[in-house]
């Protein structure tokens, strides 16, 4: 079956299905439900606080004033933040007394923001530094 495109369109100027490839490529495609919990978590990490707050938890964990306090941002605002990722099964928080230390839940998110820096090098775009740490208050 074929279909004439525009010449500037970035699809195929016809439509040709190769079912050979369509063959070999759909039973490994996720489900549904697979795909929208890939979604999700790309959707997560799409909100810069939510990837600033990844990024510092990589280095080491970090309470919610640590965080709070790194982030130039409110606890509450930093504990909604931890919220969608902790229920995302991206960060896990363990109390301590009245402290909560919030860490990466595994390596998965971490050799992912690294992939990610690494292929915003190679394509010319370096990274922003935020600049030094707040001063601690006296």
């Amino acid at each position: 079956m074929y279909f004439k495109m525009r010449p500037d369109s970035e699809a195929c100027m016809v439509v040709e299905i190769h079912e050979d490839a369509v063959e070999r490529v759909g039973p490994k495609m996720p489900g549904t439900q697979e795909t929208e919990r890939v979604a999700e978590v790309f959707k997560a990490l799409a909100d810069p606080t939510r990837a600033r707050l990844i990024f510092a938890l990589k280095e080491e964990p970090l309470c919610v004033c640590d965080l709070a306090h790194l982030l130039r941002m409110s606890v509450s605002a930093i504990s909604h933040q931890l919220r969608v990722l902790r229920n995302l099964g991206l960060v896990r928080g363990e109390r301590e007394g009245r402290i909560v230390t919030y860490s990466l839940n595994d390596s998965f998110i971490k050799h992912m923001l690294e992939d990610c820096m690494a292929h915003l090098t190679q394509q010319g775009i370096e990274p922003v530094s935020s600049g030094p740490a707040p001063e601690a208050a006296p």
